[in-house]
Formats: structure tokens, sequence, C-alpha cells
């Protein structure tokens, strides 16, 4: 693989370097500084387009910074070049020139806006590539030519600025983009591949870029960041989607359909999928991916996994809608919208497993288990959402209904042998289970809050409140039949049988309400107090309420009355209650500082106080569990946020929170039933299992550059928790391999955590490029006991990877990511470290041989090391070549190729704490496949009128 290394960065130095000298010998610079003629003040945000004289083609633009100077960069030398200056309320101001290339730099000095918004009579002024209206940053989509069939993707990687990077990650001038909005609404469900990788080019009249303030005090750090696509008056209907199937070698297929449409107050997608190949979908945005017109399906997320245990069948579909009850509605401060979506997936897995587990013991003793599994499950989940949401300038409301629904039949046959030290048999056991089960959840969430106009003022004389409910249930019912056989080696008085039958109910229901006050100072300071020391207070309560019931019948079978008979000790019937209430008052000062164009600067002092109250409350048949428990504990927490921003150069934060959490023991870890056919692992309860308090604290930096070519991102994020009494297992192992557990309250644990990231993207011509290297580092210390012995384990972590994606326009894309893993762990009763290290590393790729037709292939390569295991090497290679037909592009074969080298075995590796384990399951293989596509895509354009 050393050589895939050595080459790939052969080719992005070559470019990058290639690139630079052209730059160096041809392209020259443009200064000068734009103020107005009259008051001879300077005109900050006022558009600077380069044209190319001879044909009017945009070459470059820049807008002036706060000073009103512009500085252009890479301007071909000895070129004839129209500029025009542009701002609002001025008149255009023309020049034409070129840049002498015994100069390389010309200084234009000062250029003199005139007012009027009239335009020059002998020249025709198109409208300018960018400019700045208001505190929208606004592209000209019309003012930068593409292919007839690009799409809104495209045309942001043309737009300087703009930066989409490999994971998906949106950046304009360095700030990250939360929403991509499609006039001013959210485009199916929020995800923006929908709209950047299918709305053709042509429909968009204007990308808006603005930020969305919270606090105006510090508009530059309390803000987001979003983009606002404005489609043409006559390209606001559309239709599009995808209708695909394939077949390919050892009856492998898959078939996919994605249908969608929009107008200005509706929007319908649907989707489904089939195959056995392996390809399954977290969510539909995964479906509804694979489906766009600009996606590769060959090598997206949505792909055969080949780290799958098991051959899996499935099939998926799913919808998406939206409905406006209002005209000209947005998601920001007019919206009167209903939102939802469904999605069902079935499923039908077959799984072999064999795996060698081995337990390190003390005094150089251990314990081997060789086990097979084979299992198969059916399994159906459905899911599902409605949304109604209603805002306005004074309030907003939002109401969310959501449900799903999983039902899961299993059946399964395990079968272990046990060793000792050297290789002495110990035990053997054999189990067998088969049954169904069916889960639902359906919950219903309230939110409704006060508005301030669009944005939230800590002053405002209104009370700005919200209030959130969330009244959630669940229900499980499932029925099992197991079968378990032990068999010890060293004293068959220990051997058991256990031929058990299981019915399970449960029901569980939760409510949560939170109400807070934001602006609570205003009602309960005087107004000297708060004008002269700033101080700003919320109230924030949450009151939670939850009950559940469950009913076990659990019955044994007879072998001599040859019947199930009930087992009196796990059936049973419990229902239980807990209760929690936190209170908390947050009181915060804020000191800024800033000039306008210029900088801003503000640093937050806040210390917050929660009184947390919680009760619990078991009701049993068992006497045992009839139990009871409260709590009261006081949660102080602080925090420090600082924050500098220049403008249109960096933003640069820093937070430090200090925070207490409260965790209370459950029924389970009390007083749970114990199942005796569980052989080969037994976990008993404590019932004087204590409350657990946990200390974290938070620090993180980090510095954003706001260039507009060559984006800058890096920062550190680091985490340390405490725990004096966490909950820990207390363990037994016998001699003939089994293993008992219970709970009890350790030593302590603690836990600290650091990441560091880089992010630098490069624009250079028509290329992109993007380095995203990643470090971090964990430790972890916790205390237990190993065969009454007391154990301090330590683990360390150390991890570090690279992620470099190259694009040249859509002729060539490449991509590279690597990630390497060490960890080392020890424990104190027997002397033992043990170490592992997993290096992955994935190169994506793909190739624009000729018009329409792509050349894509993604190599994984994997290797796992572990101690006291062999170390696993293997390398996925597949690869597809696709081709675009019609004039539209919208017809597509492509013939793939996967596990190439056919090196996929299903070898897994394991360590933590004294557990060894070494796995291999029946996974996906080689296999070759053909497949169709076809995308209709139809767009409302009107046709111009013809003159009478």
């Amino acid at each position: 693989m050393k050589f895939v290394h050595i080459l790939f960065y052969t080719l992005l130095i070559a470019v990058a370097s290639q690139a630079q000298k052209k730059d160096s010998t041809t392209l020259g610079s443009i200064h000068g500084n734009v103020k107005d003629s009259a008051y001879d003040f300077v005109l900050p945000a006022a558009t600077i387009a380069v044209y190319r004289a001879a044909d009017s083609s945009l070459l470059t633009f820049q807008l002036t910074d706060g000073l009103g100077d512009f500085h252009i960069e890479k301007v071909p030398l000895e070129l004839p070049l129209k500029m025009v200056v542009t701002f609002m309320g001025y008149q255009p101001h023309i020049i034409k020139t070129k840049i002498q290339a015994s100069e390389v730099k010309l200084d234009l000095k000062i250029i003199n806006m005139e007012r009027g918004a009239h335009t020059l009579k002998d020249v025709v002024i198109t409208r300018p590539p960018v400019e700045m209206n208001g505190d929208t940053l606004e592209f000209n989509a019309d003012a930068f030519r593409l292919d007839s069939n690009a799409v809104i993707e495209d045309l942001f990687k043309r737009l300087p600025g703009i930066t989409v990077w490999g994971d998906g990650a949106v950046t304009v001038n360095g700030r990250t983009i939360s929403k991509i909005l499609i006039d001013g609404k959210e485009f199916f469900g929020g995800n923006i591949n929908m709209a950047l990788e299918n709305i053709p080019k042509q429909a968009v009249d204007k990308i808006q870029v603005y930020q969305h303030t919270k606090d105006p005090t510090v508009p530059s750090t309390d803000s987001t960041t979003d983009i606002n696509i404005k489609l043409k008056k006559d390209w606001k209907t559309g239709k599009f989607g995808k209708v695909s199937a394939g077949a390919g070698t050892d009856d492998r297929y898959e078939a996919d359909l994605m249908l969608s449409g929009y107008t200005p107050k509706t929007q319908v997608a649907v989707v489904a999928a089939t195959n056995n190949i392996n390809k399954s979908s977290n969510n539909l945005n995964d479906l509804f991916n694979n489906g766009s017109y600009k996606s590769f399906s060959g090598i997206g997320a949505y792909r055969p996994d080949f780290s799958q245990s098991g051959i899996r069948k499935t099939v998926a579909g799913g919808l998406i809608f939206r409905n406006e009850f209002i005209e000209g509605g947005n998601d920001y401060s007019k919206k009167d919208a209903l939102d939802g979506n469904f999605k069902v997936d079935q499923g039908s897995t077959s799984n072999l497993n064999t795996n060698t587990t081995t337990t390190l013991l003390t005094a150089g003793q251990s314990q081997t288990a060789y086990a097979n599994n084979a299992n198969r499950y059916d399994q159906t989940t459905m899911s599902g959402s409605v949304q109604y949401g209603q805002i306005n300038d004074k309030r907003s409301l939002n109401i969310v209904a959501d449900g799903s629904y999983n039902n899961r039949d299993h059946s399964n046959i395990n079968s272990s042998n046990n060793f000792g030290t050297n290789h002495e048999a110990l035990s053997n056991s054999t189990s067998t289970s088969t049954g169904t089960s069916d889960t639902r959840r359906l919950a219903l969430n309230v939110s409704y809050g006060s508005r301030n106009g669009s944005v939230y003022t800590a002053d405002s004389k209104r009370l700005m409140y919200t209030v959130n409910y969330r009244l959630t249930n669940t229900g499980d019912n499932s029925m099992s039949d197991g079968v378990t056989t032990f068999n010890s080696l060293i004293d068959h008085q220990r051997n058991q049988y256990f031929n058990r039958r299981y019915n399970n109910n449960s029901n569980a229901t939760s409510q949560v309400a939170d109400f807070n006050i934001n602006n609570l100072s205003r009602f309960i300071l005087p107004a000297s107090v708060r004008k002269s020391l700033l101080l700003n207070m919320s109230f924030k309560n949450t009151a939670e309420l939850n009950g559940n019931n469950n009913n076990a019948n659990v019955l044994d079978f007879d072998t001599t009355g040859k019947r199930y008979q009930s087992n009196a000790y796990l059936s049973n019937s419990t229902n239980g209650t807990t209760i929690r209430e936190v209170p908390q008052i947050e009181i915060n000062r804020t000191f800024f500082k800033f000039f306008a164009n210029r900088y801003n600067r503000s640093i937050t002092f806040a210390i917050n106080g929660s009184q947390e109250f919680f009760f619990m409350k078991n009701n049993s048949d068992k006497a045992f569990q009839n139990l009871s428990r409260q709590y009261s504990n006081f949660l102080p927490g602080a925090s420090i946020r600082w924050n500098k921003y220049v403008d249109n150069r960096s933003y640069t934060s820093f937070n430090l929170d200090y925070k207490q959490a409260m965790a209370y023991p459950t029924i389970n870890q009390l007083a749970p039933l114990i199942d005796s056919s569980n052989v080969m692992n037994i976990t008993t309860g404590n019932l004087n299992l204590e409350s657990v308090k946990s200390h974290e604290i938070k620090f993180n930096y980090n510095y954003n550059s706001q260039s507009r070519v060559n984006t800058f991102f890096y920062g550190i994020n680091s985490s340390y928790t405490l725990t004096p009494n966490a909950v820990a297992d207390s363990t037994i192992y016998d001699e003939d391999g089994k293993t008992r557990r219970y709970w009890i309250n350790g030593n302590g644990r603690t836990i600290f955590y650091t990441n560091a990231y880089l992010k630098k993207g490069l624009k250079i011509q028509k290329h992109t490029i993007s380095v995203e290297p990643n470090f971090r580092f964990s430790n972890e210390k916790f205390s237990t006991y190993v065969n009454s012995i007391n154990s301090e384990f330590s683990s360390n972590s150390l991890g570090m990877s690279l992620a470099v994606n190259y694009e040249w326009l859509d002729k060539f894309r490449v991509s590279l990511k690597e990630d390497l893993s060490m960890s080392t762990s020890k424990q104190s009763y027997r002397n033992n470290t043990s170490d592992a290290t997993n290096n992955s590393l994935a190169l994506t790729g793909s190739w624009q041989v000729l018009k329409g037709l792509w050349v894509q292939s993604m190599l994984e390569r994997n290797t796992r090391i572990s101690t006291g295991i062999e170390g696993n090497r293997f390398t996925i290679w597949s690869a597809n070549v696709t081709y675009r037909f019609l004039k539209g592009k919208n017809a597509e074969v492509r013939l793939a190729a996967f596990d190439i080298l056919h090196q996929n075995q299903g070898l897994q590796t394991y360590t933590s704490g004294n557990i060894i384990q070494r796995s291999q399951n029946n996974v996906m293989q080689q296999f070759f496949l053909c497949t169709f596509a076809y995308y209709p895509r139809f767009f409302a354009q009107r046709s111009p009128k013809k003159a009478p």
C-alpha cells in the first residue's frame, strides 16, 4: 500500500505545483479603493467584477472590505479587460484596462462612485455576479456559464468562498452552513443533496448567504449561517427521480425507484429499493440520495456492506411530503406548514459465526471458549412522523407526532466448548432458541414559544419563554422457546438442562415537560441594577414522570408429563414509577467590544445551579423487588465563552464548561430476577448500590479563517470526567468456564478525551483540494474485581486519521481516507498488557474518460493486529464503468465488479480488558453486477410569448 500513498501524494503535488507555476508566470493582480465621489467616504461591500473585454465572459470578482479596498489576484496578463464596479444606489463604474506583463500589479488607486441608480447609456450592464443586499450576500447564477445539464452542486463549486468538503459539509468564507433552503423553505425534509444534486443550475436566480442572529449584541458570534437558493419565477415547479434494476452473478440483484415533485406550496417524494447484496439504508436520506441525478451510486453511502455479518435480503421504501398553507412563506418568520415522512424496511438475514474467546485470569491462568453460532432472523421495521409548524413575529408553535413498529422472528443455534490453560477440557454447552417479538413506540411533542420579531433580545419588554412537552408510550410483546444443555467435564453434578418458554408483555409511558424563561432579569432586577451590571438571568425547569408495567409468564417443560408448567420464580408482574424534577437558574454577564466592519470581541461568564429531585418505586409479585428510593442533589455548573471575529478574516472561539450529573441504580441492577438458563453468564443484583455523581470539564478552541478562496480551520476539543463511585462489575470465573457477575460501586472511574482537527481547502483555477487531518486520544481508568481480587484497569487509545480530496471540475475526483487507531489496556491483578492496532485505508476515484463515460473505483484496505491473535489483513477492491446517454444524460448503464481480489473472509478481532476474541462470519464476497437506470427530469419552464 506504500505505492498507493506515494502515487496519490505525487499526483497532488504535481497538480498543485503546475497550477502555482502557471499562476506565478501568467497571472497578475489588481488593487484599488472605492469611495463616494461627493463625500469621500469608503464603500464597503462594493462589487468588483472583471470580464474578458472581447466576449464579456466573467473572469473573477470580489467585494471590497470594510475600508473599501479590494485586492484581486490571479488575473491574466496582457488581456484586455472590462471592470465593472457596482454598489446599490450608485451608477455602475466602467474601467477598460489590462495588466502589462512588465508590471504584474495594476494599482487603480481611488475609484469614485457617483450616486444614482441609472446605468450608462453607451454600455449594457448586466447584473453583477455578486453583491451585498443589506446583510445578505447574493450570487447571480446567470453570471456563471456551465454545461446545460449542470445542477446546483456544479454551481456551488465555482462560487468563490463556497467550499463543498469531502464529507458533504458546505462552508462559506469559513463559516459552516447549518441549512440550505429553497425559496426560504426546507427541501424534502432538509436533505441538502436532494436540492444540490437534482435541481438544474439554469433554474436558479440567486444564491443568498445570510446570518441569523440570536442575540444582536454579539451578531457575529451568536448566529448561524444559512444559504437560500432563490429559483426563477418560471422554474418553481419540478419533477425528477430514478428507476433502475440490475442483475449479476450468484443470483445477485438490486432495484431502485425514486419519484419526486415540488410546487411553491407542496413537496412529495416516494422511494423504494430491494436487493440481496447487503445494501442497507440507515435512514430515508440514504435512499433518496441514491436516486439523485448527480450522485455516484457506485461509491456513495448506499452500497454493498462487505463488513456486515451474514447475507441480507431487503425491501425498503418510504415517502416525504410537505404542504404550505400560506403563499410566500418561509421557515424563519412566516411559516404555516405540515411535514411528514414514513419508512418501511423488511429484511431477512442468515448468519454463520465461529469465534474463539480467551479470558485471562490470575497467575498466568486462562480459559478459552470455542463457539459456533448459526442464526436467521426476519425483521420488519416501520417508522414515521408528522410535524406541524407555525411561526410569526410573536410566537412559534411546533407539534410532532412520531412512531415506530418492529416485528422480528428469529432462530438461533449455538454450541460452545471450554478449555483451561493447558487446553484441558472444562465443559461444553449447546443452546437453541426460536421466537418472535413486536415492539412499538408512539410519541407526541409540542413546543411553544414567544418571539420578538425574527430574533431573540435579552432586554425585550415581553416575557421570552419556551414550553416543551413530550409524551412517549412504548410496548413490547415477545414469545420465545429456548433449550440449553450444559455439561461439566470436571463435576457431572453441575450438569444442567433447561427447556423454557417465555411470554413477556411490557408497556412504558414517559412524560417530560420543560419550561424556559430567557430574559428573567428584566422582571426581577431593578432597571438601574440591570443597566449597571448588565446581567442576564434565565430559568429552566424540567419535570419528568415515567411509568412501566411488565408481565412475564415463564414455563418449563416437564419431561415426565411432557407438557409445560409455570415457573413460579421467573413468572412475575411488576410496575415501576420514577419522578424527576430539576429547577435551574443561570446568571451570565457578557463583555464585548466592536468596531463596525472591523472586529467584534466578546467574553461571557456564566454560573448555574440546579437542584435535582429523583424518586423511584417498584412494585412486584416478588417481595424482594418491592423497593423505593429517593434522592436530592445540588448540581452547580459554570462556563466561560470567548469569541473574536475579524471582519472577512477570521473567527476564533474558546469555551470552558464545568457541570455535574447524576445516575441512579435501576431495578435490574438492584434486585433482578436471575434466569439460571443463561448458564454461561449470570448477573446478580446489589441492593446496596448507591447513586453516582460525575464531574465533567469540557474545553473547546476553534479557529475558522474567513478566506474567500483557501479556507482554513483548526481546533481542539477535550473533556475530562471523574466519577468517584462509578458502578462497575465484580466477576467470578468458575473452574468449568461459567461466569457470574454482580454490580458494585467501584473505587472510581476517570475518562479523558481530546480531539484535534485541521481542515484546509485550496482552490487553484479549476482544481480543488481539501486536506483534513485529525488526531484523537483517550484514557480511561476504573476499578473492579476479578475472582474476588481488586484490579485496576486502564486503557489508552490513540487515533489518527487523514482525509484528502482532489477534484478537477467534474472531470476527475479522487479521495483518500486513512484511519489508524492503537489501543493499550492494562490489568493490575495479573500485571498484563494487551495491545490492538487497526488501520483502514479507503481510496475512491471517479474519472470522466469521455463525456458521459465514467470509470469509478473504490479500494478498502484493512489491517487488524491484537495481542495473542494472528494479524488479519485484507483488501476489498470494487470498480464500475458507468455510461450516461440521451440528450439530458438521463439514461445510464453501469457494469460493476465487487471484491475483485476475493479477499473478504469476514475475520474480526477484539481485545478489551482481560478478553481476547477472534471471530469469522459469513460475509458478502466477490460478484459482478449490471444495472440499467433512467432519470426522468421535468422542470417547468414557460416559453417566451411571441410578439403579436
